[in-house]
C-alpha cells in the first residue's frame, strides 16, 4: 500500500458516477460528491430526508427522490457560511451558521443537518469553504468549526439509541486512536512516531501480560502500523489481470514486501483469519488472512482485511494491514504469541467511524436488476440485505425451462437437478 490522500477512499463511498451524472443534470454544476442526509431542517421548518450534492462553488439541497431541487432551498454559497456547530451529545447532528452575503438569493440564518457520514461531509465542507475564500477573496483562512450540546430537546427528540450505547475498550486500552476512516484499539502507552496522522505508532516502555498462568515481558520498541488502501469498485476489482481480487495473493504480496531486506527469516503462521469484533453493526463483509514471520533482527505479525460491500452503495471494497512489529532479542515461543495476540486484539477492534450507516435501497436495487453486482455479492445481498433481483423468479423459471429440455434430451449426467431447491 502506497501513501494516499486520506480522504480518497472515504469520498468513494458517496461519489458514484452514475449517480453523480444524474444529481449533476438536476444541479446543473458539476458534483464531486454527494451525502443522502437524514434529516434537513432549515430555520425552523423540518424537510426530512434528502440529499447534500457538493460542488466548486455552491452546496446544493435535492429533494428525497432525486428529481429536483427542494423548493426555496436551492442552493447555499460557501462564502454565506459563516460556521458549523458539531452536536457533542450525537453522533449526527451538524448546525450550519449561516450569514447571507450582500446579493446572495439565501434567506435563513440555520441548516440543522443529520448526516450518518458526519465527519466526511465536514471535512469536505471546510475544504471547500477554505478554497471559495482563497478564490474569490484572495485570504487563507479556515471555517470555523466548534462543538457543542445543541439542547436537551432537540436530543430527546433526534437521539436514537446507537448515540447512547458505546462500546469500551478492554482493560489497559485506549480508544482514542483513528486512521483514514477507521478507528481501532491501542494499548496504553503507544503515541505516533512521526506527529503526523501516517498510521504508525510506537510504545517505547514495553509492558507484561500473564500468558498461560505465566507473566510474559514483551520489550520496549514495538511498533504498530495501520495501512489503509483506497477504495475500488468490486467489479473492476474482479478485471484485475494480477490476481489481486485474491485476498491471499496480496497477502503473499504484503509478506514479500516485509521480508525482502532480511537476510534470514521463516513464516511459522499463515492462513484465512475470522474477525471476531463488530463494535458499530457493520454490514460489509470482511474477509481476512494473517501471517507471521520471524527473523533475526525482528518478528512481524500481521492481519490483512479486505472490506467488501462499503455501506451505502456496497459497490466498493477497501484492503486493510495492520502489523505489529517487535525486536527480536530475547524472545521466547510464548512471548512471539502474546504479540501475535496484540495485533489480532487490534485488528479485532477495527471499525469505521461511520455508526450504522444505512443503505441508499433504490441505487442498490437497480445494481442488482443490472447485474453490477458479482456472483458472491448477489449472495451477500439476499443473506444480509434480502434485497435480489426484480426479474430474478422470471429468470429462475426460464433457467428451469432450459434444465428441464437437457433433462429430455439426457444431456444431463445429473437429472436431479431438476429438482433443486432454487426451482421449487
Amino acid at each position: 500500500f502506497g501513501a494516499h490522500d486520506p480522504l480518497v477512499a472515504l469520498v468513494a463511498m458517496s461519489s458514484d458516477p452514475v449517480i453523480l451524472d444524474v444529481l449533476a443534470s438536476i444541479c446543473k454544476d458539476s458534483l464531486q460528491m454527494f451525502e443522502r442526509v437524514t434529516n434537513l431542517v432549515f430555520d425552523d421548518k423540518e424537510y426530512g430526508r434528502g440529499n447534500i450534492c457538493i460542488s466548486k462553488h455552491f452546496v446544493y439541497f435535492v429533494n428525497r427522490e432525486m428529481n429536483h431541487l427542494i423548493e426555496g432551498r436551492e442552493r447555499l454559497s460557501y462564502l454565506d457560511i459563516e460556521r458549523a456547530v458539531i452536536d457533542s451529545s450525537t453522533k449526527r447532528f451538524i448546525l450550519l451558521e449561516v450569514q447571507p452575503s450582500q446579493g446572495s438569493s439565501w434567506s435563513g440564518t440555520r441548516i440543522l443537518i443529520a448526516s450518518a457520514h458526519r465527519e466526511l461531509l465536514i471535512q469536505k465542507l471546510a475544504l471547500c469553504w477554505q478554497a471559495e475564500v482563497m478564490f474569490r477573496r484572495f485570504e487563507v483562512k479556515k471555517l470555523e468549526i466548534v462543538k457543542s450540546a445543541m439542547g436537551e430537546q432537540m436530543a430527546k427528540s433526534n437521539m436514537t439509541q446507537s448515540d447512547l450505547i458505546k462500546v469500551e475498550p478492554f482493560r489497559g486500552y485506549t480508544d482514542e486512536h483513528s486512521f483514514r476512516g477507521y478507528s481501532f484499539w491501542l494499548r496504553k502507552g503507544f503515541k505516533s512516531t512521526s506527529g503526523l496522522k501516517d498510521g504508525a505508532f510506537q510504545n517505547d516502555e514495553g509492558w507484561e501480560v500473564n500468558y498461560k498462568a505465566q507473566p510474559v515481558v514483551v520489550p520496549p520498541g514495538v511498533r504498530v502500523l495501520i495501512q489503509v488502501n483506497n477504495a475500488q469498485l468490486i467489479m473492476d476489482l474482479e478485471k484485475s489481470r494480477d490476481g489481486m481480487d485474491d485476498l491471499r495473493t496480496v497477502a503473499m504480496e504484503y509478506q514479500r514486501s516485509l521480508t525482502e531486506n532480511l537476510d534470514q527469516f521463516y513464516v511459522v503462521v499463515s492462513g484465512p483469519y475470522l474477525k471476531k469484533m463488530n463494535r458499530t453493526d457493520d454490514i460489509a463483509a470482511w474477509d481476512g488472512w494473517e501471517f507471521f514471520v520471524r527473523s533475526k533482527e525482528y518478528v512481524f505479525a500481521c492481519v490483512l482485511f479486505r472490506r467488501q460491500y462499503i455501506p451505502p452503495l456496497c459497490s466498493s471494497c477497501q484492503d486493510i494491514a495492520v502489523v505489529v512489529r517487535c525486536p527480536a532479542q530475547g524472545m521466547t515461543k510464548d512471548s512471539c504469541e502474546v504479540i501475535l495476540d496484540e495485533c489480532q486484539c487490534i485488528a479485532d477492534s477495527l471499525t469505521s467511524v461511520y455508526e450504522n450507516v444505512g443503505i441508499y435501497k433504490r441505487p442498490v436495487q437497480a445494481r442488482l436488476d443490472t447485474l453490477h453486482f458479482t456472483e458472491d455479492g448477489y449472495r451477500w445481498a439476499e443473506g444480509q440485505l434480502g434485497m435480489v433481483p426484480v426479474h430474478r423468479r422470471v429468470a429462475v423459471r426460464f433457467v428451469k425451462s432450459i434444465v428441464k429440455i437437457l433433462v429430455n434430451e439426457s444431456a444431463l449426467w445429473d437429472e436431479s437437478i431438476e429438482h433443486a431447491e432454487i426451482f421449487k
